[in-house]
C-alpha cells in the first residue's frame, strides 16, 4: 500500500482516494461531537465504500479535521486539481 504525507502523518492512498470520490459524487461529510463521520445523502455511498470508510476512519478524520479546523458543519469542497 502506498501513502502520502498530508498535514504532517502519512495517509494511506485508499483513504485520500476514498475521500476524493465521495467529495466528487456530492456527498457532505462532516464530524459530530462523538467524533462520528455523517455523510449525506447515504444513497450516493454503495456497501463497498462504507466498509472503507470504517477501515479508514482514523483516516478520513485526521484528514477533514485538518482541512476544516473540526467545523461540525463543514462540507468537503475540492482543494487541488485531479484528473478524473
Amino acid at each position: 500500500m502506498r501513502f502520502t504525507p498530508v498535514f504532517d502523518t502519512l495517509v494511506p492512498d485508499p483513504a485520500l482516494e476514498l475521500l476524493w470520490s465521495l467529495e466528487q459524487r456530492g456527498v457532505s461529510i462532516r464530524i459530530d461531537d462523538d467524533d462520528v463521520l455523517v455523510m449525506k445523502p447515504m444513497s450516493l455511498i454503495p456497501e463497498s465504500d462504507r466498509k472503507l470508510i470504517r477501515r479508514y476512519k482514523p483516516h478520513l478524520l485526521h484528514l477533514i479535521r485538518e482541512c476544516f479546523g473540526q467545523i461540525p458543519s463543514a462540507r468537503l469542497v475540492p482543494t487541488m486539481d485531479r484528473q478524473p
